[in-house]
């Protein structure tokens, strides 16, 4: 039996493709709290935009970031 399997691509703020599967979707008081949390480590928080198809606008930082702030608490 063969599978389809789709991926969903989210651009980068540069113009990269990547797979969804290597981003996290962050509502706003999560930003806020991984900013923090990433200025407390001396770096900062690498975050794009993008829009959904309702036009409504949202915010995305790379999975594996976010594991590793997670990861130092």
């Amino acid at each position: 039996m063969e599978t389809e399997e789709k991926w969903i691509r989210i651009r980068t703020n540069n113009g990269e493709w990547i797979s969804e599967i290597h981003t996290e979707v962050l509502e706003e008081e999560e930003l806020i709290m991984f900013e923090h949390l990433a200025s407390k480590n001396g770096q900062k928080l690498d975050k794009h935009y993008d829009y959904y198809e309702t036009g409504e606008k949202y915010v995305w930082c790379y999975k594996n970031d976010i594991e590793e702030l997670l990861n130092r608490q």
